[in-house]
């Protein structure tokens, strides 16, 4: 059977960072076809800000959180449609907003992710 691009997205994060493997078997395990967009939203994305804010304290961070940006980054820019979609639903529109805690890691964004979080927030 052939994989969905969602589901190779998700199977390469989580191989790419052991941080994500355990939770990421969970949602293997559920069968849910849309489980790369729950797991973006509710284990990545939260866990990429929470590395971030405890990186600008001073705190030790396990997730390489700009490594991670990247690798989203790079899978944004294969337009890949559902990929695409995955990121833009479950990991942009999840970024706080300017006076929230933590919206500076938006001037981090590399260039692909921040065009595509200004189109969601936009609308262009």
């Amino acid at each position: 059977m052939l994989m969905e691009a969602s589901e190779r997205f998700a199977r390469e994060l989580a191989n790419d960072f052991a941080y994500f493997r355990d939770q990421l078997e969970g949602y293997l395990d559920d069968g849910n076809d849309g489980f790369a967009y729950v797991f973006l939203a509710v284990e990545v994305a939260p866990e990429v800000l929470a590395a971030y804010v405890a990186s600008k304290t001073g705190a030790a961070v396990e997730l390489d959180w700009r490594a991670l940006l990247v690798f989203l980054d790079d899978w944004f820019g294969r337009d890949d449609p559902d990929v695409d979609n995955v990121i833009r639903a479950s990991f942009l529109l999840q970024l706080p907003y300017p006076g929230q805690p933590g919206s500076e890691i938006v001037e981090e964004l590399p260039e692909g992710l921040e065009r595509g979080l200004r189109a969601v927030r936009t609308g262009r």
